[in-house]
Parts: C-alpha cells; structure tokens; sequence
C-alpha cells in the first residue's frame, strides 16, 4: 500500500468497520509541497489537478485559519492548547479534502475563512476546522493517552489526535467509506 503521511500502521475489520490506528508523527510542516501532497494523493488512489498555484494558495490562507482558531479557542475556553494548535500546524487539512464517490479533490477550499463541513460522500462529512479545534481541545488529550473515534470520517480527527496522544484509534461503518479512507491512510 501507498505511503502517507500520517502513517496508518495497519487496519482491522471488526464487525463490519475499520479500525484504524493512527501511530506515526510523521508530516512535519517542511517538506510538505506540491509534489509531496500530489505524490500522497497519487498513491491513494484519489486523482486530483491542483496546481502549484492553488497548492500555494492553500498555503498561504494557512496562518489565517491558524490564528482563527487560536482565538476561537481562547474565547471559548479561555486558552488555545498548544498541543492542538501543533497538530493542526504539523497535519495539511487540504490531503483530507475529497469526497471519495464523485472521485473529486476538494482540497483548494482548504483553510476556507467561513469555516464549514465538506462533503467526503455517503452521508459523511470533514467537519468545519474550528468545531474540530474544539472537540480536540474539550476532550483534553494527553501524550499518554489511547483514542477512539467512533466514525473515522475522512481520518483529519485521528490524525490530529495521533499527533498529541500515544495511541489514536478510528471506526468507520459506512463501508464505501471506510474501505476508501483505508486505502488513503495505508502504509508500506
């Protein structure tokens, strides 16, 4: 299986779902550029056209969607974790932008200012980044902590848990979804 960043070790079907652990800390903001996100998509199996234009948009909005959710953080619960604005500097939102039954990148919306949900198909949605913010921060996790997610989605929320807690584990029982999550999330 195709390499990716967030490095899924290995995958188990239990009682219809995937279950995932999402191990690595892998994908360090350097490095990550145009070629590095197409070479990830490539070996997914999700076809997508972004030019290095689009690619250097998304990076550029970045710091914006960064600090807004800095200061969503500190309003609602009066401190921004810096264990959660880490991940979501070190995890590239745009790899998780695809809905998987129309075969379509979604990825140059990435960082969008009016922070929504993005369709990924079959009912399933990447939910807007600053409610993710939010749940990641609510639930307080820590380095030695294991998670479980109870409907994987696109696998953003694991694979910014798996870069705080020491083990972060996803299920996802919408079968098209999981099988096509598993294989963006496969590891040689």
């Amino acid at each position: 299986m195709a390499a990716i960043p967030h490095h899924l070790t290995r995958r188990a079907v239990l009682a219809g779902a995937l279950a995932a652990p999402f191990a690595g800390r892998a994908w360090a903001v350097p490095g990550w550029t145009r070629e590095a996100y197409m070479e990830a998509m490539r070996k997914s199996g999700r076809p997508t056209d972004l030019t290095e234009a689009q690619f250097q948009a998304i990076q550029a909005r970045k710091p914006a969607a960064m600090q807004r959710i800095e200061t969503y953080l500190k309003e609602r619960l009066g401190a921004a974790d810096p264990a959660v604005l880490r991940a979501f500097q070190e995890v590239p939102r745009e790899y998780f932008h695809y809905n998987y039954p129309e075969h379509h990148s979604q990825s140059g919306v990435a960082y969008e200012d009016d922070p929504k949900p993005w369709a990924l198909g079959y009912g399933s949605a990447l939910s807007d980044y600053l409610g993710q913010a939010y749940m990641t921060q609510v639930c307080k996790p820590q380095p030695g902590d294991t998670t479980l997610e109870i409907g994987t989605g696109s696998g953003f929320q694991s694979s910014l848990l798996s870069r705080i807690v020491q083990h972060s584990y996803s299920i996802e029982i919408i079968e098209p979804l999981c099988q096509a999550v598993g294989r963006s999330a496969m590891t040689t």
